[in-house]
């Protein structure tokens, strides 16, 4: 038997990190960019942005950036945080 669990921030009814924006924001930490986890995860790039972008305009903080010289996408400290969290509770 497995027991699975989904969890997510809501704030004032709004959801602020939904649930995937974790496995998101792991897969571009692993790869560096979006494209290669967005096929990680079998889902649209542009699906996948909007995600990144509502979160962060929910959070009203930056979760990635591009490096300026690698032209890398990166995760912000607070994204690291972020999932740290999310680790922690899923324990």
């Amino acid at each position: 038997m497995e027991i699975e669990c989904k969890i997510w921030f809501k704030e004032n009814g709004a959801t602020i990190f939904p649930p995937g924006l974790d496995e998101l924001l792991k897969q571009i930490g692993k790869g560096h960019s979006l494209y290669s986890a967005v096929n990680k995860l079998n889902t649209s790039y542009r699906f996948a942005w909007g995600k990144i972008k509502d979160a962060e305009k929910r959070f009203g903080i930056r979760l990635v950036e591009m490096n300026p010289a690698s032209n890398a996408l990166q995760l912000t400290e607070i994204a690291w945080t972020s999932l740290d969290i999310m680790k922690d509770l899923e324990k």
